[in-house]
Parts: C-alpha cells; structure tokens; sequence
C-alpha cells in the first residue's frame, strides 16, 4: 500500500461522513512545483475548519513539506469540492513571496514558508 492510498483512507475517517473523498492525487507541474489534490463531495466548510489541524498533520506525516494550502468552493455556498496543498518550485515561491497570488478565484488558506 503506497503513502496516498494509506493517506486516503486515514482522510476518510477524519471527515466520516460529513464530506465524502471522491478523489485524491498528485501532480508535478512543468515548473516544477508539486500539488496534492484531495476533492470532496457534501463537506461543509465548518466541518473542514473543525477538522483542518487534524488533516494537515496526518498529510504533513505522509507527504511533508508543503508550502501553501487553499480550497476551493462550489460558487454560491460554503461546500468545499477541493483542498489542495502545494509545494513551491524555487521560481513559484519567489513569486508567491512577491505578490501572495495564486491565480484568479484561489483562496489560500494557509502558509508554512
């Protein structure tokens, strides 16, 4: 059993069944950043805020070294479809740390730089 599939199941029992994990996977970008997608279906962004300490630590534990978190929701309600985390190439963070911009319609929601 790899890290994300160990991963998928250890963030399908922090949410239970308030948000179900329809997908999760990784991607490396032509720049070279790294992302980790998780996409949900039905989780409420409270429930993500109760739960978001323990999601990032289990994904730290995996996957570490993460540079940026953000979600985005579907428009018009507070249900989240996607939480991604990103690991910076050394051009992207140089312009991250610059401007703080992810691209239109981003809502980062946390840093360790």
């Amino acid at each position: 059993m790899d890290k994300l599939d160990i991963l998928d199941s250890e963030i399908r029992e922090i949410f239970g069944s308030q948000g179900i994990l329809t997908n999760i996977g990784m991607n490396l970008r032509s720049c070279g950043c790294e992302v980790l997608s998780l996409d949900f279906s039905a989780l409420m962004n409270d429930a993500f805020q109760m739960k978001k300490k323990e999601l990032l630590y289990k994904i730290e534990n995996y996957l570490p070294g993460w540079n940026v978190y953000y979600i985005s929701a579907f428009p018009g309600t507070e249900m989240i479809r996607k939480v991604s985390l990103r690991k910076f190439c050394n051009y992207c963070k140089e312009n991250y740390l610059a401007g703080r911009d992810l691209g239109p319609n981003v809502l980062v929601a946390g840093e360790n730089l």
